[in-house]
């Protein structure tokens, strides 16, 4: 007996989405799908990277690292130098990407403590 094949490995025909609720969802989706595809790429690579996106109704969504003039910068002149007002912009959005970075693996093991204490407690 054949058995059925999940939602998730069905592959379906590329098609526009006709329905406009769906397609925003949809939308909402990918591209949050993409900006942590982006964010991994980043992290793996050490590249920088930038993203325009318009919604279905027209509004405009963007990502950028390490800053917007550094990546349209670097676009335009691939060769050139970057200025050292847009380096000194890099390094600090890189180094607030760092802390936040910091900030949340300490709250993780924070969390993670107290689900021990709490799981220790329920033992007892």
């Amino acid at each position: 007996m054949e058995s059925k094949k999940t939602r998730v490995r069905q592959t379906f025909p590329m098609s526009k989405i006709e329905n406009q609720r769906t397609r925003s969802v949809e939308f909402s989706n990918r591209r949050s799908s993409l900006y942590i595809m982006a964010s991994e790429l980043i992290d793996l690579c050490n590249v920088d990277i930038g993203i325009v996106l318009f919604s279905p109704t027209n509004k405009p969504f963007s990502f950028f690292h390490p800053t917007t003039e550094a990546v349209t910068e670097r676009f335009f002149n691939p060769n050139s130098q970057l200025s050292e007002n847009t380096c000194l912009d890099a390094d600090q959005a890189q180094n607030k990407v760092n802390q936040l970075n910091n900030h949340l693996n300490a709250m993780g093991k924070r969390l993670e403590h107290v689900e021990e204490i709490e799981y220790a407690q329920t033992l007892v």
